[in-house]
């Protein structure tokens, strides 16, 4: 997958070009329905909910996603088709340049999969993807509308399986859809 994400994700190590690896698991709010990571769903004390395990948290599922960090631009800059996207070693350490919202194309593979898994994971870490109407930034999705892109930057660029009959390893490639490429 790939993912436009609002900050300065974290660099992969420039020596080792290791990915970074997020180990959170994931639970189901039973009121919102929204899928989140469990330490955010502590329930007060004394109060039990439906679901709840004897600690007092929600039932939860291990997941765990690998990113790696493509690079990283400012908004304005992609917007105007002239990234000039910093690599994946230069540190970037804030949210903003000049003003300006960075932004940083990551490539993401869930190692496991669990419903909303890299968007939640995405969150979890600080750096929402970019127009996610559930788990993103409002007013910086808000600011992509205003500029033609209306659906959720993740995008599967392939996905590989095991065919059910046969065994065989099958894998399916997809082009960056227009939209995400303007």
């Amino acid at each position: 997958y790939f993912a436009l994400v609002v900050g300065a994700f974290p660099s992969s190590s420039a020596v080792t070009q290791a990915d970074i690896v997020c180990e959170a698991p994931l639970a189901v709010d039973p009121i919102t329905k929204l899928v989140h990571v469990p330490e955010l769903l502590t329930c007060e004390a004394g109060q039990q909910q439906q679901g709840e395990d004897v600690a007092g948290r929600l039932p939860s599922q291990a997941a765990t996603t690998r990113f790696r960090c493509l690079g990283h631009s400012t908004w304005s800059a992609v917007r105007r088709h002239t990234a000039g996207w910093a690599g994946a070693a230069d540190s970037v350490d804030s949210a903003e340049i000049d003003g300006d919202t960075v932004v940083s194309l990551v490539y993401c593979v869930p190692v496991t999969g669990r419903t909303h898994q890299i968007r939640v994971h995405c969150q979890f870490s600080g750096q929402p993807i970019a127009g996610d109407p559930k788990y993103g930034e409002r007013q910086f999705n808000e600011s992509l509308r205003d500029c033609g892109l209306k659906r959720l930057f993740l995008h599967a660029s392939e996905l590989r399986f095991k065919h059910p009959l046969s065994g065989d390893w099958v894998a399916v490639e997809a082009q960056l859809p227009q939209e995400l490429e303007q």
